[in-house]
């Protein structure tokens, strides 16, 4: 009996591996077909195609903001997908902090800029807006300029 549970063990942890080394073996060859099917693409055309829109709005806040600022976004929620806070954010606008906010926020963190989508960020805001696309906005904030009472 000790032996039927112990090869059970064995043949459940190699199907597991088997599922593992599959699933790493098509990643690798997607990444490679992309690699190789945009050699002579620059790093924007490649995150671009990868990305989309959303590639180009962040570069667009990259653009418009300067590295020491502090930038509020949506929270991670599935309404505000794909301005909504994730680890894209960090990774293509570092060396600016990220901060995530609530609908509709009450504490107001210290904040150089605000990413305005959909709802967010559910009251009235004073400052430079700044429009990528006619779809997304950025606002450049005055200090002391958010105002709950809308």
């Amino acid at each position: 009996m000790k032996f039927i549970s112990s090869l059970l063990i064995i043949v459940a942890l190699l199907i597991a591996l088997s599922a593992n080394c599959i699933y790493t073996g098509t990643l690798i060859y997607n990444n490679l077909k992309f690699i190789i099917g945009h050699w002579g693409s620059s790093e924007d055309e490649k995150y671009e195609l990868l990305f989309g829109d959303f590639y180009n709005y962040i570069k667009f806040i990259k653009d418009n903001t300067p590295p020491s600022s502090k930038i509020l976004f949506p929270p991670p929620r599935r309404r505000y997908r794909p301005l909504g806070y994730n680890f894209h954010h960090s990774f293509f606008l570092y060396p600016r902090e990220i901060l995530s906010g609530a609908s509709p926020l009450k504490n107001i963190p210290p904040v150089d800029y605000i990413v305005i989508y959909k709802d967010f960020p559910g009251c009235v805001i004073h400052g430079e807006k700044l429009t990528y696309n006619n779809k997304f906005e950025l606002y450049k904030i005055k200090e002391t300029s958010i105002n709950n009472n809308q």
